[in-house]
Formats: C-alpha cells, structure tokens, sequence
C-alpha cells in the first residue's frame, strides 16, 4: 500500500486562502467522510463532513470509499464494529463527455481535527523571507487533545531559526482539537505526524517569490530525499500503531485509481 494509507496530513500555510486558490489551479478536490465499519469490513453508514467536492463529484466520491473493503477493527481478538474518518484526495485528468475525470490521489484514515489556530510567523522570520516546514508527532488524549509533542524534521530555507520556527509550530499543535476514532464504541487514543508550513501562497506569476511555498518546495526537494525519508518513516510507525491498537485500516489499494 501505499504511504497515504496511513498519515494523517495537514499543510497549514501563513495565508489559508492560498491553499483554496492551490485547489483551483490544480484542479484538485477533497472529501473526508465519517464512516462506519462493521465487523467484516464492510462500511454500513457514511455521512460526509467537510472538503470541496460538491454534487456528483461528492456522491462519485462517497459511493467509491462506501464500496471499498477494510481490514475490521480488533478488540479482544474479535472483529468489532468501528467508526472512523476517511480523507480522500483525487486530481482531474481529463474529460469523459461532459464530465470531468479524477485519479484518487490520496486516501488517509484516522480522528478528524475539528480546531486548530492559525500558526504564529516568527516575526523576524517572516520579516526576512524566510519558509520552512516542522514535521511534529502528536500523541493525542482521550479528550482529543494534545498530550506530547515532539519535532521529527525540520527545513528552512535560511539558517538561524530552528528554534523559533519550532517553538511556533509546538505552540500551533498544541491549539489542535481532534474527534477521535472509535472501536466497539469506546473513543481511541491515536498518533499522528503533521507537517506544519510557514511560507506564502503566491499569486501565479510570484509562486516563486522568496519566501513562497513553491520555492520552499522547490528547496526542499533540492535538499534531498530527507523529508520524504521521515514522511516514510512516520507513516510506517503510524500503521504499525494502528495495527497494534486494532484500529480499521484499507484492505486494497485505491490510490491511481479512478474515480
């Protein structure tokens, strides 16, 4: 399976409009819907929360995660039901009649983040151009908070401010609010890996402009293969986690297909 089984990921820019206007240029669209799995891995009930796919697209969308198959959660050794939040990302690739045609990106299960602050810039940071990406674990309560916190990686794209870029991204996960998953109707307490960005969402004709997440995605890639090493990483321990806590998990690989 692929990696996008398991990581729950957020990417949190400085202005959170850009991401929508990310959407509209690449022509992306995500849904995330609560579902309901019963003890064979079928999904008995879904009701769709939040993202931007509308209409048909939606109801194209839930029809495909509602026919997928599950591993079944596990509590004392015994199959349970289980409720838990699915996100699915697709990208448009071309034209069927008058429809648009989407390939599934991108599949992720685990609790859904119902509140989160918008990320202090370090002032002298943001003042000086300067982006970079904290990758954070969070071990999340029975109350759907934050109960530890610790840096997996770190990238700027200028020197010197490890320390207060990490400090903001800790002082942003700890404003985060999660509804957990459930097994056999008893709430789970989960680990998640979240990238935190602290960069601009350009205009087009700037996306490269010092400071833009396109050009912080462009350095990173520059870098290495280290992000996507601990990315690999986080998501491994993260079904490894999931397993261990008996939690549901996709049977089948979905991610290239269509939709």
């Amino acid at each position: 399976m692929t990696r996008g089984k398991w990581r729950f990921i957020i990417f949190i820019g400085v202005f959170m409009p850009g991401i929508q206007e990310g959407f509209a240029r690449t022509e992306a669209l995500t849904a995330t819907f609560r579902i309901d799995i019963d003890e064979i891995g079928d999904v008995r009930k879904s009701e769709f929360i939040t993202g931007n796919a509308r209409g048909k697209l939606r109801a194209l969308v839930r029809e495909r995660v509602e026919a997928w198959k599950y591993v079944p959660a596990i509590f004392k050794n015994e199959s349970v039901k289980s409720a838990t939040f699915i996100t699915v990302e697709a990208q448009k690739v071309g034209e069927v009649g008058s429809d648009s045609s989407y390939e599934v990106l991108d599949v992720s299960l685990g609790p859904m983040m119902t509140d989160a602050r918008p990320p202090k810039y370090p002032r002298v940071a943001e003042s000086k151009s300067v982006a970079a990406e904290v990758l954070v674990s969070i071990s999340v309560g029975t109350d759907g908070s934050p109960e530890k916190i610790e840096t997996e990686w770190y990238f700027e794209s200028a020197e010197g401010y490890e320390g207060d870029f990490v400090k903001a991204a800790h002082d942003q996960a700890r404003t985060f609010r999660f509804v957990l998953e459930e097994v056999d109707g008893r709430p789970q307490t989960t680990k998640l890996s979240v990238p935190i960005r602290f960069c601009s969402y350009a205009p087009f004709h700037k996306q490269f402009k010092k400071g833009s997440c396109n050009l912080l995605d462009q350095q990173i890639r520059e870098a290495g293969q280290t992000r996507e090493q601990s990315l690999d990483l986080a998501v491994s321990e993260d079904r490894d986690h999931r397993l261990k806590m008996g939690l549901p998990l996709l049977s089948e690989e979905v991610v290239g297909d269509a939709l």
